[in-house]
């Protein structure tokens, strides 16, 4: 039996438990950097594929308005054709009327054609607030959805503690107390 063999052996199993927690931790850190890399990608894919999203709503959204406004200029030209081909006041002109009674004629007829040039003008404000409602619905939910993907990439990973260095056994202790063990062991085979 060599002397402080048991103290020498849980020394060096202490200093293997040891090596291999320190290449562990930095396996787990390098698979955590990995982790970390494809996710901050995959941020990315998502931040532009909500921004493409947001746009081609944007375009849609543009796209129904100038509908609405190209629309409301070609009822407006067919409203003054018919205003044209149609005022009272113009016929009474061409019959050879003359008077306060064709001038009064003539401004309720142009009062009609204001007046639908009017409506289609109200409707083309209604489609456009409701046009801003919907893009500012749309800047929302972008923004809720940049802010869910955000929030998987925020906060910066950190590598697990160091683990504690082994506290090592005493060879000598251990040598002096094996020593003494034998010592005390001899001692009463020894006569008196």
């Amino acid at each position: 039996m060599c002397l402080g063999a048991q103290a020498r052996a849980a020394n060096r199993a202490a200093k293997r438990d040891y090596e291999y927690s320190l290449v562990r931790r930095e396996a787990d850190w390098m698979q955590q950097l990995a982790l970390t890399k494809a996710e901050q990608v995959e941020y990315d894919i998502g931040l532009d594929k909500s921004q493409i999203y947001t746009f081609d709503k944007y375009a849609e959204l543009q796209q129904e308005y100038n509908l609405a406004f190209g629309e409301a200029i070609q009822g407006d030209e067919a409203n003054w054709k018919k205003f044209l081909q149609n005022s009272t006041a113009s016929n009474m002109l061409a019959s050879g009327q003359t008077g306060r009674s064709v001038a009064r004629q003539s401004v309720l007829d142009f009062g009609d054609y204001v007046s639908k040039a009017g409506r289609a003008n109200y409707m083309l404000t209604q489609n456009e607030y409701k046009m801003k409602q919907q893009a500012q619905q749309i800047f929302n939910a972008q923004k809720i959805n940049e802010d869910n993907l955000f929030a998987k990439v925020m906060y910066e990973k950190q590598p697990d503690l160091e683990p504690p260095k082994p506290v090592y056994q005493s060879v000598g202790a251990a040598m002096f107390s094996d020593a003494l063990g034998i010592a005390t062991s001899i001692i009463p085979i020894l006569p008196k």
